[in-house]
């Protein structure tokens, strides 16, 4: 069963409002509503305004709206409409599309610029440009989710907040930061243009900007970072990682995985004290590596960027390392067991590693069997030096 409360603001705080609207580009209504959806998954819909996500006290999700708008008549246009959506109730918050194409949302700080969407069918425009023809309303929500449930909500336009929730979340916005602190279940989150921030989380994360940084703190799951273009900050991740930007930079610390992955179509790679098997490939940037304890395979790729590894390498048994432009230096604490070859096309070798056997070596390139051999590496760069060293 549904249940909406409906609450007006007092006349005087209206009064105070309408009085900042004479003054400024400010809205002059405000209209609060409670929905109370009992559900074990919930599918929200909204086109503006901010969105807080906190837990429920029972196991209904309560869902908190508060229109803000230019008028009463603009508040009157807002609807709020629930069906069934496969196996999850659904509600969507419908704006006036059929009457305003353009609507306007100037929150005190969060958003500027211009966003063109498609909600609920019709092509919209949201702005925070004021003009004679658009629309000056939104509306925010907070959204009371109780443990154990499943909420996928798009947002389309506007900041998605979160802490302390016991839930599966799929969170979508085309124009917004998605920030989840202090939480637990399997997250999806996914925004067109904004941050990502998600700290002190238990449960497997995925993360995907068109433009903007991604950074995620003390998780225990896998997690999978993605940026079109911007930075990816992973700090204590315990669990498998992907990391990928098309044009950023990405740092790494306190990884225990069994298998870490990053590509950056340009972008540096930097990361310390990582455990597990590690690949990267950046077109264009450096990857240095410190405190490393290797996993079984590491390889890395850069079309212009030099190699740098620190570390213990015991457990190695597939080397692989190649730049087209750019130095390459290994230090180890404890070298790996593999027959190693060695290519310098322009740039000397150096390489001084115990219990090794030289095979061959000539003028930028060397064979060499380390230890008894039984794994393979390769190291090779176009231009720039090769030094291997005990660490």
């Amino acid at each position: 069963m549904n249940r909406v409360e409906t609450t007006w603001m007092r006349s005087g705080a209206l009064a105070l409002i309408a009085t900042a609207w004479l003054a400024g580009p400010a809205v002059a209504a405000e209209r609060s509503e409670t929905l109370t959806l009992d559900a074990s998954a919930l599918e929200v819909e909204n086109l503006v305004g901010s969105v807080q996500l906190r837990a429920a006290a029972g196991r209904d999700f309560v869902v908190e709206a508060t229109i803000v708008a230019e008028d009463a008549e603009l508040l009157d246009s807002i609807e709020f409409r629930t069906d069934t959506a496969g196996s999850r109730k659904r509600l969507r918050v419908a704006y006036p599309t059929d009457d305003y194409k353009v609507f306007v949302y100037k929150p005190s700080q969060g958003y500027s610029g211009r966003s063109q969407v498609k909600y609920m069918g019709k092509k919209v425009t949201v702005t925070s440009s004021s003009r004679r023809s658009a629309a000056n309303l939104y509306v925010n929500l907070v959204v009371h989710v109780p443990a154990d449930s499943s909420l996928k909500l798009d947002n389309l336009v506007g900041k998605i907040r979160g802490d302390n929730i016991d839930a599966d979340m799929r969170l979508d916005s085309a124009s917004g930061q998605i920030s989840i602190d202090n939480s637990r279940g399997e997250l999806n989150l996914d925004t067109g243009s904004g941050s990502i921030r998600v700290a002190e989380h238990r449960g497997d994360v995925r993360a995907d900007t068109g433009s903007g940084s991604v950074e995620i703190d003390n998780v225990v799951g896998d997690v999978e970072a993605d940026t079109g273009s911007g930075s990816v900050m992973l700090r204590a991740i315990s669990g498998n990682v992907v990391a990928d930007t098309g044009s950023g930079q990405v740092e790494l610390e306190d990884i225990l995985a069994d298998r870490v992955v990053v590509d950056t179509g340009s972008g540096s790679v930097t990361a310390e004290r990582i455990r597990g098997a590690f690949e990267a490939d950046t077109g264009s940037g450096s990857v240095r590596i410190r405190d490393f304890e290797a996993g079984e395979r590491i390889k890395v790729d850069t079309g212009s960027g030099r190699i740098e590894l620190s570390g213990n390498m015991a457990a190695v048994r597939q080397l692989d390392l190649d730049t087209g432009s750019g130095g390459v230096d290994i230090q180890a604490s404890e070298f790996p067991s593999m027959q190693l070859k060695v290519s310098a096309g322009s740039g000397g070798i150096e390489v001084q590693v115990p219990d090794m056997q030289m095979v061959r070596s000539g003028d930028g390139f060397l064979e060499a069997t380390l230890g008894d051999g039984s794994g393979r590496g390769r190291i090779d760069t176009g231009s720039g030096r090769i030094r291997i060293r005990k660490l």
